[in-house]
């Protein structure tokens, strides 16, 4: 790290940093979105995704005691702690309103697409608001595949045929699983690359 604003950027977005959190949720959503897309009619059997719920929530679980054991844990303020909880609140909900838009009203769009998106690009700006270089950018890349993808059905672009899925929203949430793993390693590895800047900053 170069300054003392990355080393402030890092421990405030640590949490964010330990991206192999994302990995479980990542295939959680593939798995769940390519078992929907397999069905005929109404899913009826719900054994299968709640299985797989509980296995990839013991998975974060895990993941989570990885970060704690080998990099160790970030105190953050009353504050800060009040902002995490309220962040996943607010974002828990969006979710669930626009999946149930997208089920019930059947828009020509994909709301919960459009969420998905809104995340990567409300993480983009809160990691790297506080310093002037700009890393990360694979996050607004993400999102904006997923916009593109979450409103071409306007345009009579059935993209997700090919793939073998049957409908917009399943398709959109498999795109959001794979870029939700992809990106969850991805900013794994960019905090392990701060972290060994430190280290050798550290030593110079």
């Amino acid at each position: 790290m170069k300054n003392p604003q990355q080393i402030r950027m890092l421990t405030i977005n640590f949490s964010v940093f330990q991206g192999l959190k994302q990995v479980p949720l990542g295939l959680l959503l593939l798995v769940i979105s390519l078992w929907s897309s397999a069905q005929s009619g109404l899913a009826k059997d719900i054994l299968f995704p709640v299985g797989c719920s509980l296995v990839f929530f013991y998975l974060y679980w895990l993941v989570h005691q990885f970060y704690t054991q080998i990099f160790g844990t970030v105190i953050l303020t009353n504050k800060q702690r009040l902002f995490e909880w309220i962040r996943g609140i607010i974002g828990a909900i969006a979710a669930l309103v626009a999946f149930w838009v997208d089920v019930s009203l059947t828009p020509s769009f994909s709301l919960l697409g459009l969420v998905f998106a809104s995340a990567f690009l409300v993480e983009y700006t809160r990691i790297t608001r506080q310093v002037k270089e700009q890393i990360l950018l694979f996050y607004p890349a993400a999102a904006l595949l997923l916009i593109l993808l979450s409103v071409q059905p306007f345009l009579g672009i059935n993209w997700w045929d090919p793939l073998g899925i049957k409908a917009l929203l399943p398709g959109v949430c498999t795109v959001a699983g794979v870029l939700f793993t992809v990106l969850g390693v991805i900013t794994h590895i960019s905090l392990e690359i701060l972290l060994m800047q430190a280290v050798e900053q550290k030593h110079e």
